[in-house]
């Protein structure tokens, strides 16, 4: 059996939104947080610098 992890990236203008999201997914096996972000612009600059690392 393969483990799989998936990998999000979560974005909202709200801290306690992302607060929220995080403290449910933290408890999900098999999901891994990426990054956090303010904003959906914030969020593309995050995603295209991991990408190029990649």
């Amino acid at each position: 059996m393969h483990d799989r992890v998936i990998r999000v990236a979560l974005a909202d203008d709200h801290p306690l939104v992302v607060a929220a999201l995080r403290d449910c997914l933290q408890r999900t096996a098999g999901v891994e947080i990426t990054c956090e972000c303010r904003n959906g612009t914030e969020l593309l600059g995050a995603l295209d610098k991991r990408r190029s690392r990649c």
